[in-house]
């Protein structure tokens, strides 16, 4: 799987005071995937700002659907990753794209993650040299048992300074469970794999993949939570990715395109 054609970092630009674990956006930043020549799909959490208000609201277990910011669009810096599969280590001059229009789920819960899609529109157009959309799954696809994320992470098992750099583009299979979060595509694993903890990490926001029939990728989630951290230890985690399937009439929404299937 060539993942850089694919694959995008989605980076804040400026310090932002964030509170944790529902501010999320840090300067690690998110990944993201292409779905046109000017969109691109990553997490909600990815591209919002917490009030304090929110912050007590989650804190106290409620469910909200309000009471957040979202960033401006000149916040972000993407970095397409085709020529480069890590923005922080390549020598090559890396080419930049910018952020025009930051579209969220009107229904995102913030607290519970649900919901937890965003379309991006970029300019300039991406280069077909940089990079190409992925396929669109349609609402009746039947998922694979055994389904691929990908995403630039921030290793927490190393040393402070190296943490603070981007990790290789990288991809690894996961195992579909039954979703307990509406609206999610729920994976195990019991092996170190990508790190999906949005708040300090950078995979999330990426795609989760599947491939039938060796025929082209096709991005079925995004990538959202995953419980527990990266940083405690267990033998068991799961990962959670908001359902491409149920967002495909608000995509063509927002991205005016005819040729998301149905």
């Amino acid at each position: 799987m060539n993942e850089a054609l694919l694959e995008l970092a989605l980076r804040v630009k400026s310090a932002h005071t964030i509170t944790e674990p529902y501010g999320f956006v840090k300067k690690y930043g998110c990944s993201a995937v292409q779905i046109s020549k000017r969109h691109i799909l990553t997490a909600a959490h990815c591209v919002v700002q917490a009030s304090p208000i929110l912050t007590k609201l989650c804190d106290e277990g409620r469910s909200s659907t309000a009471k957040y910011t979202v960033l401006n669009p000149s916040d972000f810096t993407l970095f397409i990753g085709s020529g480069c599969t890590n923005p922080d280590r390549c020598l090559h001059p890396k080419r930049y794209y910018s952020v025009k229009k930051v579209f969220v789920y009107t229904f995102y819960d913030a607290c519970n993650l649900i919901n937890d899609i965003a379309v991006l529109e970029i300019s300039p157009n991406i280069l077909p040299s940089d990079g190409y959309p992925v396929c669109m799954p349609r609402q009746d696809d039947l998922l694979e048992n055994t389904l691929t994320a990908v995403g630039f992470g921030i290793d927490p098992t190393t040393r402070r300074r190296q943490r603070e750099i981007l990790s290789d583009l990288r991809s690894v299979n996961l195992t579909r469970s039954t979703p307990d979060i509406p609206k999610t595509i729920k994976t195990v694993d019991n092996k170190k794999s990508i790190c999906l903890v949005s708040y300090m990490k950078s995979d999330s926001g990426g795609p989760l993949t599947q491939n039938k029939d060796d025929a082209n990728y096709t991005a079925v989630g995004i990538a959202s939570a995953r419980f527990p951290a990266c940083s405690q230890p267990t033998r068991v985690r799961s990962s959670y990715f908001t359902d491409v399937r149920k967002f495909l009439n608000w995509i063509c929404n927002k991205t005016g395109m005819s040729t998301v299937p149905l």
